[in-house]
């Protein structure tokens, strides 16, 4: 195991977030990196008291820190995208 992904055990992923994920693309390790090794890291009370949105390439993890969970799983990025557009280009703008 790496030293970073060794920095992720305790995290768990909620039934929402592992189905959020499947749907978005991204692998489990992406998700879970970006709970515990966020480059980015913000306070959201939208998705609920005492939660954080973490950010890490692509990912954004909206967790619980308090119980390390990640509630769900949405793209970083700048720009609206709908999940089929962006798992065709993986963040790249399709032409229409």
């Amino acid at each position: 195991m790496s030293e970073d992904m060794a920095k992720t055990v305790g995290w768990r992923l909620s039934r929402h977030a592992k189905s959020a994920l499947a749907n978005r693309g991204f692998a489990v390790e992406e998700v879970l990196l970006a709970a515990a090794l966020p480059d980015v890291r913000y306070t959201s009370y939208n998705y609920g008291d005492d939660r954080e949105v973490h950010i890490r390439g692509d990912v954004a993890a909206v967790v619980h820190a308090g119980s390390m969970t990640v509630i769900t799983v949405l793209w970083h990025t700048q720009e609206a995208w709908e999940d089929q557009e962006v798992l065709g280009g993986r963040g790249r703008r399709i032409a229409a």
